[in-house]
């Protein structure tokens, strides 16, 4: 069954449904990979500018063109995927819209291809909270640990670790509330069988 944008099971039926209010987040992660492009980057350029010194004055030939090319893609891959991920993660977040079910949460995107995402509310991990003094926050279901934050928010399609991936409901509206709904659909569907 099909109920506006979002594909529900029979017998589901929908509790809410939100998108991001912020498209720009910035959080521990993002800080501490820029901190490591930047790094990257000074790294960077000192190698390469001692090894263009170097080859230079031995033979006055100039640059080496492989090692200009090898050194510019590793620079921009590493310094792009670091510094660039809070913007992919915007750019994500614009065509990202959450749903609450009477079974589960959804996180469907139209990136692409589009994919839809979900878990169930019977996990016996409660919803973490990051609040903000506005009333908008960040809702984790599942693990919320540092490696999962950095590999998962930009790549749904990773199969590289065979833990599961949380579900992340990144800035909404009223996030006690729904976080709140969430624990208490989840409580009542660990307590009654689906009979769909």
């Amino acid at each position: 069954m099909t109920t506006g944008e979002f594909d529900l099971y029979p017998g589901e039926e929908l509790r809410w449904t939100g998108r991001p209010t912020r498209y720009l987040t910035f959080d521990v992660v993002d800080a501490v990979l820029i901190a490591v492009g930047l790094l990257w980057f000074g790294f960077q350029a000192v190698f390469f500018f001692t090894t263009s010194r170097a080859a230079t004055s031995r033979d006055g030939a100039g640059l080496d063109v492989t090692m200009v090319v090898a050194e510019s893609t590793a620079f921009v891959l590493v310094l792009g995927g670091t510094i660039g991920r809070p913007f992919l993660r915007s750019f994500a977040l614009r065509r990202t819209r959450y749903a609450v079910t009477n079974l589960r949460a959804i996180r469907v995107c139209d990136l692409g291809r589009g994919y839809e995402r979900s878990v169930y509310l019977k996990s016996p991990t409660p919803p973490q909270l990051r609040k903000r003094p506005t009333g908008t926050g960040t809702i984790v279901l599942g693990s919320a640990s540092v490696i999962d934050r950095a590999l998962g928010p930009i790549s749904p399609r990773r199969r590289l670790s065979a833990l599961p991936t949380p579900l992340i409901l990144w800035e909404i509206d009223d996030a006690v509330t729904i976080r709140d709904l969430i624990a208490t659909t989840g409580a009542l569907g660990r307590r009654e069988p689906f009979a769909g």
